[in-house]
């Protein structure tokens, strides 16, 4: 341990590069309400240096007992800060419900920006969140540390801090950020729930480690502190992707009737000359997001999806059909034939559920991954008849981003709270769905370390981030930075006319009124959406395609630009597939404003919302391939010419791109 960079006070508070350091618990003793000890509660302190290695032991509280010891371990490991908390001689009648560790305090300086490594990446501009608001972000927000990936940023151009957990099991943890001192400091919380067992309230250690690091950069320079660690572990040791999905040029979104559906993707594949694949939702008997998880029979007659199928494998188009991997409709009629009882209770007692589809007024309930053998058991069975229909693909909604949560279900085996029961009995699971179905390739919602080494491919909205989140978040590739080429990754939103579908099992109310030709009115989304995801490194996916899309004028340059797109992608997949990115230094451009419209698949008549933002007229990132050649990809989204320059990693271009137009510049190292 470098001491010359480390001072310790008296009460345990480390001070280390600008940052102190202590820790919390939440405990709740007999007939009180929850509350919270520090470090400065406890009655003694002591600390002990050996080596490169710092223990500090606190000793004694009040309520909890003099028996009651804390100690947490710091060493210096991969250039980082590394710890680990655990404690003695709790009392019984003293329940520690979670522990708050690292509780790191920094200055909050200006242009500052938080990381947060949800789907491919999110970054929030603290400026621009509303004045007054003491947590920048928290973790009812769904900052879930243990879901795409377990590091943490704050960002800005006179320093940077870093955070990660260590993890190789997936245990529930979050964290949240808050500002301190009117705003001149940050504080990051690490959250990790306990679990309720009886005995860790006694005696417990944190089962992995924590990280924290200064550095000097933005989101990609964390990702490569975070990658050093992650790229060794066994969730990165997957066998090569399936080439059927490496060779896949563009992706179509489609949902609906076999005809609706396959059309414009057979027409598609024609027109661009590239594999084509086909993500497909609304084949099933029920509405979507209503009476999971019965879905059979087909939509249509059992022969006419038979017969689909068949068509699809004729023409070589991959095809993967929906099933929700995670949740029950507790609305439907058959909650009581096993969702009741499989369901994931909160601290509360309530069921974990939510109302997606508010045409339908449908409650989804999530099921318990430890303890939902008759939702499993259905799944496997719809799964397996999906199958015998000679379907290649299957895509498993939510289990990637949506399967860590607590479970206090006092009839499940689990002890109820914190641990890693979830994830580990999603993958007891899905293996069981690979043993029995062997050949059968897997999807999900958003990319995930805790599954990537079982799923084949992961859809990603992150591309798509103002159409559906707003713009109070910019997305960033941070997964691709990390894991690239490890899964087959594709998607966004992007809807050829702006007009999400509706499916006519819902409500008929519902549907809108009137729809105006958005794709006049937002001109550029479209193409910026599409443009990014492949800049991204992921496959180019459109939403919704229908026939009418790829004939007539309408919507000709449109379609047009899939098509080239497609062509793109394909064409340089020794890049956009097989290649590392490197930092994507500064690409000087035009900063042009692109109206946004913010609507999703249940938003309600009148209630989308419009924006303008600004954005680089051009898209860029920056490739290596397996053999070392560095390839600049260009994409110029606008509708008019636009110039160029970069300089970065050894590579010097410039020029002008004319409207709606790819470009890779490459350079042989």
């Amino acid at each position: 341990m470098n001491q010359c960079k480390m001072k310790v006070y008296d009460c345990g508070q480390v001070a280390w590069q600008a940052m102190t350091i202590t820790w919390g618990l939440l405990f709740k003793a007999k007939n009180s309400l929850p509350r919270r000890v520090e470090a400065t509660d406890m009655l003694h302190f002591s600390r002990q240096i050996s080596g490169k290695t710092l223990t500090l032991r606190w000793h004694g509280h009040a309520i909890i007992g003099n028996k009651f010891e804390v100690k947490v371990i710091w060493k210096n490991k991969d250039d980082l800060l590394s710890g680990r908390i655990g404690w003695t001689g709790g009392s019984k009648d003293a329940v520690i419900e979670e522990t708050y560790f690292p509780v790191a305090t920094m200055p909050l300086r200006a242009n500052a920006c938080i990381f947060n490594a949800l789907e491919q990446g999110r970054l929030y501009e603290i400026e621009k969140m509303p004045p007054g608001r003491t947590v920048l972000l928290d973790r009812i927000l769904g900052n879930i540390a243990s879901g795409s990936m377990q590091f943490s940023a704050l960002t800005s151009p006179s320093g940077s801090y870093y955070f990660d957990t260590r993890d190789i099991n997936s245990y529930r943890k979050s964290y949240e950020y808050h500002s301190v001192d009117n705003r001149a400091k940050a504080r990051f919380i690490g959250i990790h729930p306990l679990p309720l067992d009886g005995h860790s309230n006694l005696r417990y250690t944190l089962p992995y480690s924590v990280s924290i690091g200064r550095f000097r950069g933005g989101w990609f320079e964390a990702a490569q502190i975070y990658k050093k660690w992650a790229r060794r572990q066994k969730w990165a040791a997957r066998l090569p992707v399936n080439n059927r999905l490496r060779n896949i040029g563009v992706w179509a979104w489609n949902r609906g009737l076999a005809e609706n559906v396959i059309a414009p993707v057979e027409k598609l594949q024609r027109d661009a000359g590239v594999p084509a694949a086909l993500d497909w939702y609304w084949w099933h008997k029920n509405g979507y997001d209503t009476s999971y998880p019965y879905y059979w029979p087909p939509r249509e007659d059992l022969n006419v999806f038979r017969q689909a199928v068949a068509r699809l494998n004729k023409q070589g188009i991959f095809t993967q059909v929906y099933l929700n991997g995670v949740t029950w409709d507790m609305d439907g009629g058959h909650w009581n034939q096993g969702g009741s009882q499989s369901a994931v209770l909160n601290s509360n007692g309530e069921v974990k559920a939510t109302m997606f589809n508010h045409f339908a007024k449908r409650r989804l309930a999530w099921m318990c991954g430890n303890d939902s053998g008759p939702f499993q058991k259905k799944l496997r069975n719809t799964i397996a008849k999906l199958r015998k229909t000679g379907l290649p693909g299957v895509y498993l909604d939510m289990i990637g981003c949506a399967s860590y949560g607590c479970c206090y279900n006092p009839a499940h085996r689990h002890a109820p709270g914190g641990g890693y029961y979830q994830v580990r009995g999603y993958r007891r699971m899905l293996k069981q769905i690979m043993r029995d179905n062997p050949g059968l390739l897997l999807s999900t919602e958003e990319p995930s370390e805790a599954y990537m080494d079982l799923f084949d491919s992961s859809i990603s909205l992150s591309g798509g981030a103002e159409r559906l989140w707003g713009n109070n978040v910019e997305p960033v590739p941070a997964f691709s930075a990390v894991y690239h080429g490890l899964n087959a990754l594709f998607g966004n939103y992007a809807l050829p006319d702006a007009i999400p579908p509706f499916d006519p099992k819902w409500p008929a109310g519902a549907a809108w009124k009137k729809e105006k030709a958005w794709h006049r009115l937002f001109p550029d989304q479209f193409f910026l959406e599409f443009a990014r995801t492949v800049t991204w490194g992921m496959q180019p996916t459109v939403a919704n395609l229908r026939l009418r899309h790829t004939t007539g004028a309408e919507f000709r340059e449109l379609y047009d630009y899939i098509v080239r797109t497609a062509r793109f992608y394909h064409s340089h997949r020794d890049f956009l597939f097989d290649g590392e990115m490197m930092p994507p230094s500064t690409l000087k451009t035009r900063t042009v404003g692109v109206d946004f419209m913010q609507r999703y698949i249940f938003t309600a008549e009148g209630r989308q919302k419009v924006f303008r933002k600004k954005m680089p007229a051009v898209l860029h990132s920056l490739w290596r391939s397996p053999d070392g050649r560095l390839g600049l990809v260009l994409a110029n989204y606008t509708q008019g010419n636009q110039r160029y320059e970069f300089l970065g990693s050894g590579l010097k271009a410039a020029g002008r791109m004319p409207p709606r137009s790819w470009l890779l510049v490459e350079q042989s190292r």
